[in-house]
């Protein structure tokens, strides 16, 4: 956020009927309109109004939401099962000199970044094509297992509390 943004002065916002993905893996569409409404949801509350593509009236910002995906690999090392660590080979019945080797584990797990963009239009450059990002709020986790419904509305509900100067009022 620009501290020198005014976010009052905005009144309207357009919004793409699409998740953007930016990249990564699995990445399932099975969420996106829960992500756009939970966004749509949140702007509308603090007063701003939607506009549509074949309206006469012009969007003050455009409302972006996208996702992406990491592939996360965590090796880990046992130094449990190893019982020669801290002199314990002497007090068990194999006796000192009989071990287990460390013990290697591997695993892998996905985590998802959900992304929330306002665009100032009238600040943007068509010309020289840059935007002029005026809030970007990201939720991560969201492909993690668990509730995703719940953590996409409680996390897109949360970037907004932590943001209380969107508003039109």
């Amino acid at each position: 956020n620009d501290s020198a943004i005014d976010f009052g002065t905005y009144k309207t916002f357009i919004i793409p009927d699409s998740v953007v993905q930016l990249g990564g893996g699995g990445i399932t569409s099975t969420y996106n309109d829960l992500m756009l409404n939970s966004f749509i949801n949140q702007l509308e509350s603090r007063g701003y109004t939607r506009v549509y593509p074949t309206d006469t009236v012009t969007a003050d910002l455009v409302a972006l939401v996208s996702v992406t995906t990491a592939e996360n690999y965590v090796y880990s090392y046992d130094y449990w099962a190893y019982w020669g660590w801290y002199g314990w080979g002497s007090y068990y019945p194999w006796g000192a000199g009989y071990s287990y080797y460390p013990y290697y584990t591997t695993y892998s797990f996905t985590t998802g970044t959900m992304f929330m963009n306002l665009i100032d239009v009238a600040r943007s450059d068509t010309v020289n094509k840059k935007i002029a990002s005026v809030w970007l709020g990201a939720l991560n986790g969201v492909l993690e297992s668990g509730n995703t419904s719940d953590k996409i509305i409680n996390g897109v509900n949360q970037a907004f509390t932590q943001s209380p100067y969107i508003r039109t009022y």
